[in-house]
């Protein structure tokens, strides 16, 4: 049982080799997590704003529906996590959560891991993991963070963690102008981690260069 345990573990470590060096790109590499992890997983960016998520239906699951319907938690889920001392314990957005951890999201139906994914020692995003078709097993955690690692690296590799910040003000301003967002406390939540600190009233001119 543990020899094949190691041969299943080999075979996908193998497969997400073979995705970066291909270069088929992240939601590649995260097809590959959730088969490798026999669950659903998610990646989130520092703004909370989902960059890729695994093609699963999970029924029930409040947190999981609002990433795979919006990309991003309702102003119900942020306003209600205030209430929970678990979300208290969680490092601030710009600290690390240094390894991958197992972690009861009270507002979820499934319990989660957390894998932090780094680049420069910099948090730039999160695997989330939901135990909704497999029960989390001790091993899980390693998987995690070479899944973690791997995505790192395909950051890198396409030199877009540079561009990472900038591409949160572009969804945070996009996700405002189609009107994907428009609760205060929402909209005050997707800026603490981008640090804007915007005056009351902004115009924003929008030009159609299509015909130029």
């Amino acid at each position: 049982m543990a020899q094949e345990k190691e041969l299943r573990t080999m075979k996908y470590m193998f497969k997400l080799f073979q995705a970066l060096s291909q270069g088929t790109g992240l939601q590649k590499i995260i097809e590959i997590g959730c088969e490798m992890l026999d669950n659903p997983l998610v990646l989130v960016d520092t703004s909370s704003r989902s960059m890729v998520i695994s093609h699963n239906n999970i029924i029930g699951d409040r947190i999981w529906d609002e990433y795979a319907k919006n990309g991003f938690p309702s102003k119900e889920t942020l306003k209600g996590r205030r209430n929970y001392k678990s979300f208290k314990k969680l490092p601030p957005k710009n600290q690390n959560i240094l390894s991958p951890t197992f972690w009861n999201d009270p507002l979820a139906k499934y319990p989660r891991i957390l894998g932090p994914v780094t680049v420069n020692e910099t948090l730039v995003a999160h695997v989330v993991v939901v135990e909704a078709e497999r029960s989390f097993e001790s091993t899980d955690l390693e998987l995690v963070e070479v899944l973690c690692n791997t995505i790192s690296s395909e950051i890198q590799k396409n030199q877009s963690f540079k561009y990472l910040r900038g591409l949160d003000f572009e969804y945070f301003f996009k996700d405002l102008l189609d009107h994907k967002i428009t609760d205060s406390t929402v909209i005050n939540e997707r800026m603490i981690p981008l640090k804007l600190n915007l005056k009351p009233h902004k115009v924003v001119l929008t030009v159609d260069i299509s015909d130029c």
